[in-house]
This record gives C-alpha cells, sequence and structure tokens, in this order.
C-alpha cells in the first residue's frame, strides 16, 4: 500500500474498494510484471486492498495499457506542450491575418502583418479557433424551455480559454457576470490539471449561474493522464468511480479522500470541487430563487456529472436543491 494513504480512506468507510495507478511509484519491471502475475496487491504500480488479485488476464492488460500511456504521457509533457504553443500562436497569427494562408504570405511581403498578443482578451485556444463562435443565439431569450441547455454549451466550449478571454466575452459579449475563474490542483499529479469558470446569468438581480469545466486540452498530457487513468473507487451506494476523474476533480491525496471541508486550503492551491462549491454557496445565498447549472464537455462533462454527486455525499441539500440540471457534450 503506497504511503498507507488509500487504504486508510477505505479503512474509515468512505470506499468499500478500490484500485489506483501509480505509475510514478512503479518501473518497468513493475509495470511488464502486471501481464503475468494476477497478485496485483504486491506490485509496486498499484494500490488497492491487500490479497487483492485480478485473474482475467484481459483486465490486467487493460492495466498495463493505462499504466503504459501514462507513464509516456507523462515523459512528452513538455515537447507536446511547446508543440501546443507553437500551434495555438500559428491558429492565432493566421486568425489575425484574414484566415487565409494567402492572405497571410501577402500580408508578409507587404510587411503588413498582424502579429496576436497571447495578453490579449482576443488570443484564443486552438479549440476556440476551430469553431470562432462567441455570440448567444439572440432567438433564445431568458426563460425558454432550452435557455439553460443553450447557454450551457456555450460555457463549455470557452472553457477551454484563458481567464482574459473569458472575461472579455462573459462581460463585454454575453453582458453578464463572470463570478470566478479556476485553474484548479490536481493533489495525485502535483500540477494545474483543471481549469472551470462560474458566471451569473445577469450581470444585476442573477438568477442562474452556470458552473463550465473545461474539456481535454490537445496539448495538456496530465489531462489526457487523468482520460487513460484506469484508477477507480468504490463508494458505497453509488458504485465505481472513474480515479482520473476524482483526482482532476479535488480528490486529496491524504486527509480521507474526500473530507467534507478543508481545514488548510492553500489559496495558490485550490481544489475545483471545494473552489466551486464556495462560490456557488455565496451565490445561492444573495437570492432565494437563485438556480444552478452545471455543464461541460469532454472531460469536462465528466467533471460535471462527478461534482453533484460529491455534492449528494456530503449532504450538501441546501446547495443541491438549487440545481437546475447537469448538462454533458462531447
Amino acid at each position: 500500500m503506497a504511503d498507507g494513504v488509500d487504504g486508510g480512506d477505505a479503512a474509515g468507510g468512505f470506499y468499500s474498494d478500490f484500485m489506483v495507478l501509480r505509475p510514478d511509484k512503479g518501473g518497468l519491471y513493475d509495470i511488464f510484471h502486471l501481464l503475468f502475475s494476477c497478485k496485483v496487491s504486491e506490485n509496486a504500480a498499484v494500490d488497492c486492498p491487500a490479497g487483492t488479485e485480478i485473474a482475467d488476464w484481459r483486465r490486467r492488460w487493460a492495466v498495463f495499457v493505462s499504466l503504459v500511456a501514462q507513464v509516456l504521457l507523462l515523459w512528452a509533457k513538455k515537447p507536446v506542450a511547446l508543440l501546443g504553443r507553437v500551434t495555438e500562436y500559428w491558429m492565432n497569427l493566421l486568425d489575425e491575418n484574414g484566415g487565409r494562408v494567402l492572405v497571410l504570405v501577402v500580408r508578409a511581403l507587404q510587411g503588413k502583418l498582424k502579429f496576436p498578443d497571447r495578453s490579449s482578451p482576443t488570443y484564443r485556444s486552438c479549440v476556440g479557433l476551430l469553431n470562432t463562435r462567441v455570440e448567444l443565439d439572440k432567438e433564445i431569450k431568458h426563460g425558454d424551455s432550452n435557455y439553460n441547455a443553450a447557454l450551457s454549451i456555450m460555457a463549455a466550449k470557452l472553457a477551454y480559454e484563458n481567464e482574459l478571454v473569458i472575461k472579455n466575452v462573459v462581460e463585454k459579449i454575453w453582458k453578464m457576470k463572470l463570478l470566478a475563474c479556476y485553474n484548479c490542483w490536481n493533489d495525485f499529479q502535483g500540477d494545474y490539471t483543471t481549469q472551470a469558470f462560474v458566471l451569473a446569468d445577469r450581470a444585476v438581480d442573477a438568477s442562474l449561474a452556470v458552473v463550465a469545466f473545461s474539456g481535454t486540452r490537445p496539448f495538456d498530457t496530465e489531462q489526457w493522464c487523468a482520460d487513460v487513468d484506469f484508477s477507480w473507487y468504490e463508494i458505497p451506494g453509488v458504485g465505481k468511480i472513474h480515479g482520473g476523474f476524482m483526482k482532476a476533480l479535488g480528490r486529496q491525496r491524504h486527509g480521507g479522500g474526500w473530507p467534507k471541508d478543508l481545514a488548510d486550503q492553500d489559496a495558490r492551491r485550490p481544489f475545483a470541487y471545494y473552489a466551486i462549491r464556495e462560490t456557488l454557496r455565496s451565490f445561492l445565498s444573495g437570492s432565494a430563487g437563485a438556480r444552478f447549472v452545471v455543464a461541460g464537455h469532454s472531460l469536462g462533462g465528466a467533471l460535471a456529472v462527478l461534482f453533484p454527486a460529491i455534492l449528494a455525499l456530503h449532504r450538501e441539500e441546501g446547495v443541491l436543491a438549487r440545481l437546475e440540471g447537469v448538462y454533458t457534450f462531447g
């Protein structure tokens, strides 16, 4: 058992069973040994209850593939991130100069190239530049039956952008209010892997908040690790939950996994679940009729589903009673 951490969680009654993959602890021998030995509890690359065995070689093969994929993704973190920065800059350069390569070449020859500014509120992500629309559908009004879904899908799309872009779109184009923008800590990967934001649908007297989780960014290998991490935890009365998504949402490596409240929260390393919950509590306390929805695309969709589930486990009835819906895309 690594550090006794996950075993302690299970012993405390929060998890009835679990399997946590640890590519950071197991070496090549441990990873390949999974293909030949069913005694996974004795493997340094796997945390699970003592005596756990996996007789089905296909399940061990899946665990093996997950571990290898995570090792490769983490190894490629820096070069892939660099490739992402170059690709993103090139796409913004193209967008700034008419969106066509021919126009870009002509302007370069004329010495009239417009260079993108990374600190600008118009500097978009690769995902955002694949579909540049940011305007809301003007035919869908507040109170319409499809208003929440329409706003949620645009928020889920916008969640891929940086804070400057999000603030500009929410406040200048949508005429709404940005309540908070998050870049959240993953206690297991030791990095900021989870992005989200919360908006109020009106600048004044808002009645609806939208929590939007970002999906997997194309050049962020740590987010891809969350997707391919086959770790799982079984919560009594709920079932087995994907471990990579739980870690991304804010599961703690120490202190019981999912304590209802954090005794010592480091403001420089916010955990998504706790930070968003506090923002929602503050927003909902301001109006008796206020509601909220949760949305996300891809990885963000998984986090959008998991967020209210953890609220339920923590018996946050006051917050959950104001939940209008969960919208997932992708």
